[in-house]
């Protein structure tokens, strides 16, 4: 007989899941920046480039399905729009400005560690800070913050306001609508304001992490290992057959869904307890690998096709993001300030 998972405030697969996606992107961005994609020249290896560059990308997904598992339940538990959105807000915007501040002074103070060219102006830093999408001033950009691994948070305020919104009209229902409006933006949103949000495929992904939530929230997930490998083995299918690509949605749906079937002892051992750590501290170091790994490691290291010791390079790279996620995390997402405001 297969049982069912009891919701509760703690989900340990899901902490496993948010380091995972942080250092995907970590990884991914380490052969970008400091390879332009080509490693041929790395100690790592091609397979560890073809890897990188071609999944590490979806760490970004991942985060985006997790995003709305948590969200629906913030949204269930909070007692008004005001409370949630104030919840969330100082959740994610300390650390954003902290990183982004960080950023400013290392391009501005120490033009060595500007080697990626990172241009702003008055106007680009306002846009950045509070989350409105803009041209990025720095050459071939495109539509990027100042921080440009913030271009998720454009998405994710987004999401943010629309459920406050949501929350005020409809009450406990709000989150029908919302998912209508994740699930078929295209058909259902009609005007251009707001279209880079409604009309965009990541906003599913919201979606489906709003669905797993509903079933979570309701006891319809299974607690049962068997079952787990094979929404596993399912997910794994589909990113295979779509190269990463095609059927990205609902392969990461299905990945964060068997990591709720699993069963809790499964992450009860020191390696996938140092992961569930890694997950506590991934909002800081999706930030400060961005903010500060980068520049530091280029003003060091500089840029090349092959380095003279790249063991260096990637010890670096790592132990300096893990410094400042640790930092961020403790001091600057869950201080005694930040913590008032939400108990307001």
């Amino acid at each position: 007989m297969v049982e069912f998972k009891l919701p509760q405030k703690y989900v340990p697969s899901i902490q496993v899941l948010r380091a995972i996606a942080a250092w995907s992107v970590v990884l991914c961005h380490y052969n970008q920046v400091f390879f332009d994609w080509d490693m041929s020249g790395s100690f790592l290896g091609l397979k560890f480039a073809y890897l990188s560059k071609n999944y590490g990308p979806l760490g970004v997904d991942i985060f985006f399905v997790i995003s709305g598992f948590i969200i629906f339940l913030s949204g269930e538990k909070a007692k008004s729009a005001k409370q949630f959105f104030l919840n969330r807000a100082t959740r994610i915007i300390p650390p954003y400005w902290f990183f982004t501040f960080v950023l400013l002074a290392l391009v501005t103070f120490f033009p060595e560690a500007n080697k990626t060219e990172i241009y702003w102006t008055g106007e680009s830093i306002l846009k950045s800070l509070f989350f409105v999408p803009h041209e990025n001033p720095s050459p071939d950009l495109g539509r990027f913050p100042f921080l440009t691994v913030g271009w998720t948070l454009n998405y994710e305020v987004m999401f943010y306001l629309s459920c406050s919104v949501l929350l005020v009209i409809f009450r406990k229902w709000w989150f029908i609508p919302m998912l209508a409006l994740l699930m078929f933006g295209k058909t259902l949103w009609l005007v251009d304001v707001f279209a880079y949000f409604f009309h965009s495929y990541y906003i599913r992904e919201f979606g489906w992490g709003m669905l797993i939530a509903l079933a979570y929230r309701k006891g319809l997930i299974p607690d049962n290992n068997f079952i787990g490998l094979a929404v596993l083995a399912l997910s794994v299918y589909l990113f295979y057959l779509g190269g990463a690509r095609e059927y990205t949605v609902p392969a990461v749906g299905f990945l964060v869904l068997a990591g709720l079937c699993f069963k809790d002892n499964l992450f009860a051992n020191p390696f996938s307890q140092f992961l569930q750590h890694l997950g506590n501290v991934s909002y800081s170091t999706y930030l400060a690998h961005g903010a500060v790994s980068f520049s530091v490691c280029l003003s060091i290291y500089g840029k090349h096709s092959v380095y003279p010791n790249e063991f260096l390079l990637l010890s670096t790279y790592i132990l300096l993001t893990y410094a400042c996620s640790y930092f961020g995390n403790r001091y600057i997402e869950d201080n005694s300030f930040n913590r008032w405001v939400r108990n307001l």
